[in-house]
């Protein structure tokens, strides 16, 4: 498996837009900005780039905490829900390498991933969907029938 860096702010938005579906959020920014740092422990654990002997993974590994204050919640009122979903697996996907996958900020963007899933698919579907990969399938087959775009909006 490989990971990158997420480093759209589009991305963590979505993912705060979808949390706050089910709790209050204080602190968007800072959200964002936790999502994005455990994006880049990740990582860091698949490729070692921090403790690395090569000095330019650890000049990379320094750029993504350098970039770290352009991290910021933005509102993104376009956007439909099957795209925040999108963006959120994609952040997970990238998130999830070494110990990150035991990480309660992981686990809880998953059961939100899962509860919006169920509940998009419930909607565009006129009836309760309790099965994941059915909401999956769905949800995929509305985008496209919608010409939603859920592609390379979240690098």
């Amino acid at each position: 498996m490989s990971a990158f860096v997420c480093t759209k702010n589009i991305t963590f938005s979505s993912i705060v837009d979808l949390s706050a579906k089910y709790q209050e959020i204080k602190n968007k920014d800072l959200l964002c900005q936790r999502l994005y740092l455990l994006n880049v422990e990740s990582v860091n654990q698949r490729y070692q780039l921090r403790d690395s002997e090569c000095e330019d993974n650890r000049k990379e590994y320094q750029s993504y905490l350098s970039y770290m204050a352009a991290i910021r919640y933005e509102e993104h009122p376009e956007l439909h829900d099957c795209q925040r979903i999108r963006a959120a697996h994609c952040w997970h996907y990238q998130s999830c390498e070494g110990d990150c996958d035991e990480d309660a900020l992981l686990k809880a963007v998953r059961n939100i991933i899962t509860l919006a899933e169920l509940e998009v698919a419930s909607e565009i579907n006129g009836e309760k969907v309790v099965d994941e990969d059915e909401a999956y399938r769905i949800i995929e087959a509305y985008a496209k029938n919608k010409n939603i775009n859920l592609n390379e909006m979240w690098e």
